[in-house]
């Protein structure tokens, strides 16, 4: 079967696009049969270059049984070469039986060591009291009547020097009770650790468990370069107390590998496992036009143009076909996915807490 598809070349964060006819088994950047337009996105929208169209070409093509894909049909619609209309295919990137296997184990492990440590807190082990000091306290009466025994039998002579030298002490002690309130006014100056606000951070990764015997800590980065870790200076808790210090990092099968200050054993390493990592937002560096944070996406409202509820943002997945929303209806149940594409999702408003869809078919 022949496509009529885009195939992207150019730079990285500089696409540039050919349209092109090419057998839909071939790969999709790979051979094609003939070359009949371009599309520059760099390019204004209202750039004639921006989208180069070889209409009769294409139309021969067509004729021969060729199908645009999606994208190209939007763009020959423009045109009037054929009559294109918005659509939104939710099953195109729906996980696979293994996929959604693997997620479904995955929320199982994660119940499971949930609700062990709800059992082991609600539940602590008991510790036996080991009474060491007893035989102690019950000489104590005899060691107290025998001290009184010394101290009677002593001349009241040599009493009085005692007496004399507690005296003499005394002035040394108001002296230190004299400099209190200077020490007491200098603390307010000493300027206290501030702790990051909860709406502040930004979870950056999560710790996978131990690797090695030799204190390594496996981490699920969530950052585009995972690496990019060890450049920030301390990885948070939750709530916004110091987590890990990274010292080395460097790059294993679908995590990173590093070495931090508070961790020097299998144990302690193991012992983290499940701990979410955060960053302060102010190390971030700010989105790009039509990026978001996939923190700022979880929970906003997701509503047609005409203001029809549709659900609510539960988390952002991407199965290898593109990012989907994973939305809960507003009456809850069974969660479906939006492709997070600018044709089923025109506009995204971070301050009003809204993503604006277009409402699928399939959900009524």
């Amino acid at each position: 079967m022949l496509k009529i598809r885009l195939a992207r070349g150019g730079a990285k964060k500089r696409p540039y696009y050919s349209i092109v006819v090419a057998d839909s088994h071939s790969p999709r950047d790979g051979r094609f049969i003939e070359k009949v337009g371009t599309y520059n996105p760099l390019l204004k929208k209202d750039d004639p270059n921006r989208v180069v169209l070889k209409i009769e070409r294409i139309q021969e093509w067509m004729s021969k049984g060729a199908q645009p894909t999606d994208r190209v049909a939007r763009e020959l619609g423009k045109v009037g070469v054929i009559q294109w209309t918005a659509s939104s295919n939710l099953t195109k990137g729906k996980p696979g039986k293994k996929a959604t296997e693997r997620v479904e184990e995955r929320a199982q492990r994660e119940a499971d060591r949930a609700a062990a440590a709800a059992e082991l807190a609600a539940n602590p082990p008991v510790v036996e009291e080991v009474v060491v000091e007893e035989p102690v306290v019950a000489e104590a009466p005899a060691e107290v009547e025998a001290a009184a025994e010394v101290v009677a039998e002593a001349p009241a002579a040599e009493e009085a020097p005692a007496a004399e030298a507690v005296a003499q002490e005394e002035p040394a002690v108001e002296a230190v009770a004299v400099e209190a309130p200077a020490a007491e006014s200098a603390a307010p100056e000493a300027p206290a650790a501030e702790v990051p606000a909860a709406d502040d951070l930004i979870q950056v990764g999560r710790v996978a468990g131990a690797f090695g015997v030799r204190g390594e800590v496996r981490i699920t980065s969530f950052t585009a370069d995972p690496l990019a870790l060890l450049g920030y200076k301390t990885l948070q808790r939750e709530d916004g107390s110091p987590a890990l210090t990274l010292t080395t990092a460097r790059a294993a099968t679908g995590s990173i590998v590093v070495r931090a200050k508070e961790v020097e054993t299998r144990e302690q390493a193991e012992a983290l496992r499940g701990l979410k990592l955060y960053i302060s937002r102010a190390e971030l560096p700010a989105p790009d036009e039509d990026e978001f944070y996939v923190t700022d996406l979880i929970g906003l409202a997701v509503v047609t143009a005409d203001g029809e509820p549709l659900g609510a943002v539960k988390a952002v997945q991407d199965f290898g076909a593109g990012d989907l929303l994973e939305i809960t209806p507003p009456e809850g149940g069974q969660t479906w996915y939006l492709p997070f594409t600018r044709e089923a999702v025109p506009e995204v408003r971070i301050a009003e807490r809204v993503v604006v869809a277009v409402k699928p078919n399939e959900v009524e």
